[in-house]
């Protein structure tokens, strides 16, 4: 049975718990644009540097990532449970945070697992990434430039980024149609243990309880929570895989042309 942390109680407080709202970078700011510029120049370099990588090559590759990743993960996790934070802060139940499930399904011998994590992380994740930079509400709009949960979400971020751009550079997977159904189980499984967790416990998991920091999507949800959640499942579960796969093959086809 899960124990209800209360948000508002006594926090164990470490060095970076130290700030106040003044010290916090916020969005579209100089530090933002800095982060953005960061972000750009290193994903460039990491894709200039593996420009020899072949699909042969990258299941290494992504096994190293896999295991940083979980190692970064547990020890975010582990760290925020000790310091009895609510369960926002770290249950790994959120779109990006599927980035960490889906490259360890990208190992299944089950084609359709594999199929899964392939699919999210080219057809989700790269996108993703990138938007999460133009938008880091849940970094930069909550913390200082140089907290460490920033620069673990920029790290994070940042992989997601060039690990879904290098599949799809070295062809180790080519996006179809119908990888549509595994990429969308993959969102239906963690959606739905999230319903169960928002209405439960009152966190936002997958985003399904409120938009946080989105104004666009607060019409929605003020008109019914129910309506929100729907065009929030299908966004994540159906429109993200169709427009990126429609942007990939308009961009296929240039490509050939060339």
């Amino acid at each position: 049975m899960l124990k209800i942390i209360d948000p508002d109680a006594g926090e164990k407080k470490f060095f970076y718990d130290n700030f106040n709202e003044s010290d916090v970078a916020g969005m579209f700011g100089i530090y933002h644009l800095l982060y953005v510029l960061l972000f750009i120049g290193i994903a460039a370099l990491l894709l200039f540097l593996s420009r020899k990588l072949t699909a042969g090559d990258m299941p290494r590759v992504r096994f190293i990532i896999a295991v940083a990743l979980t190692v970064m993960e547990i020890a975010k996790v582990s760290l925020r449970i000790f310091k009895n934070q609510w369960y926002d802060s770290w249950v790994p139940l959120y779109y990006c945070s599927l980035f960490i499930f889906a490259i360890w399904c990208t190992f299944a011998k089950v084609d359709f697992i594999r199929k899964m994590g392939f699919a999210y992380i080219t057809m989700g994740g790269i996108i993703a990434s990138a938007f999460f930079m133009l938008y880091p509400s849940t970094s930069l709009a909550i913390y200082p430039a140089l907290h460490p949960s920033v620069m673990h979400s920029f790290i994070y971020h940042l992989v997601m980024f060039y690990t879904g751009l290098m599949i799809l550079i070295t062809r180790e997977y080519e996006p179809q149609s119908f990888d549509a159904l595994p990429y969308f189980c993959l969102i239906l499984l963690a959606s739905v243990p999230s319903v169960f967790l928002n209405e439960s416990l009152g966190t936002n998991c997958m985003f399904l309880r409120h938009a946080f920091k989105l104004p666009i999507l607060e019409p929605i949800i003020n008109y019914s929570k129910y309506l929100y959640m729907a065009v929030v499942f299908l966004a994540q579960s159906s429109l993200m895989f169709w427009g990126n796969y429609l942007f990939y093959n308009i961009a296929k086809r240039k490509v050939k042309t060339k």
